[in-house]
């Protein structure tokens, strides 16, 4: 079998400097996840068309806000005033009339709604802190370069690829071959699943036909957690009808990033906008009226929402972890030298 071989001292410094580089990066990540959506809506409004909008209920500052737009012929209704939704959008609410006329940007897509003023003066702030963190990862780089060597310590090179997948398998290295093997498979599956077959899906669904849908089943419960956020939330299981082609079909994903027959996890309370509890909101009651999005080749795929969804990244990144994890737990397997070293 061989004699078991001791690795060089464990480098600690090495470790400090990689989760210094983590915790940097997860500062990042965390900071994505808050501004992210705002700055990629400031990114999209750039190409939203110019309209006028007449505003249709002011209740003053604790009242309701409400404006009518007219899109491609179409009335609808909103009630966004800008990204930040800081002070000067409060000001405008509370000092806004009945039948006022305000400039106004509306999605030309129709999903992303309307902002009565698209700028966003904190635009910059991710990009910085992503400039920053990747500065500051340089010390983590070199961490990684003295944990590999520590991880892929051995006397000598394998003199052939027979030699190295003997070492596989020699004293307890199977243990960690099948450990770190078994994640890697799962971490290729998972990357498939949860981030390229989503991210195809958003691409193609760019240009799908928007067809008139109905709401047929939308029923609020609360999830412990078996999905996404883990934390749990309350959660909408959503069915829309819809006509594409003289054919009637129904559609039980939401969007390209849903799990399953579960396409919606909110974050409590389970309110939408002016406090309207989310089962007696127009907006999502059983026979009322949405646009959805057909494939043209595959008329029984379609969403009803194909918008960039923020928290991809956190979920996408579940595949090439586990990928990664298992590659090293392979390289990390027990060393072994051959009998007669």
């Amino acid at each position: 079998m061989g004699r078991r071989l001791h690795r060089p001292p464990f480098p600690i410094d090495a470790v400090a400097s990689i989760l210094f580089g983590l915790a940097l990066v997860v500062g990042a990540v965390f900071l994505t996840y808050v501004l992210g959506a705002d700055l990629l809506r400031w990114v999209d409004a750039r190409g939203w068309r110019p309209l006028v909008c007449e505003v249709v209920a002011a209740g003053g500052a604790s009242g309701e806000f409400r404006y009518s737009y007219v899109l491609d012929g179409s009335l609808h209704f909103g009630s966004a005033v800008d990204i930040a939704d800081g002070e000067e959008a409060r000001q405008l609410r509370a000092g806004a009339q009945v039948g006022q006329r305000l400039e106004c940007w509306a999605d030309p897509l129709g999903d992303g709604g309307t902002l009565l003023d698209r700028g966003y003066p904190g635009w910059w702030w991710l990009p910085a802190v992503w400039l920053v963190s990747i500065g500051l990862l340089v010390p983590a780089l070199r961490g990684i370069r003295g944990l590999r060597e520590w991880v892929a310590f051995r006397p000598e090179r394998p003199s052939s690829w027979a030699a190295w997948r003997r070492s596989l398998w020699v004293g307890w290295a199977w243990v960690a071959t099948l450990i770190g093997g078994a994640l890697m498979v799962a971490g290729l599956a998972a990357l498939k699943v949860l981030t390229l077959d989503p991210w195809l899906a958003w691409w193609s669904a760019r240009d799908w036909p928007a067809v008139a849908c109905v709401m047929v089943e939308g029923p609020v419960r609360y999830s412990r957690g078996g999905g996404f956020p883990i934390r749990g939330g309350y959660v909408m299981d959503a069915a829309f009808a819809y006509q594409f082609g003289g054919t009637g079909h129904v559609t039980r994903t939401h969007s390209p990033w849903h799990a399953g027959v579960v396409d919606w996890l909110l974050p409590p309370p389970r309110r939408l906008s002016q406090g309207r509890w989310i089962e007696r909101s127009p907006q999502w009651a059983l026979g009322s009226s949405h646009t959805c999005f057909v494939s043209p080749t595959q008329p029984e795929r379609a969403f009803a929402h194909r918008r960039w969804w923020n928290g991809w990244f956190a979920l996408g990144a579940a595949g090439p972890v586990a990928f990664l994890l298992g590659l090293a737990v392979v390289a990390a397997r027990p060393r072994y030298a051959e009998d007669g070293d």
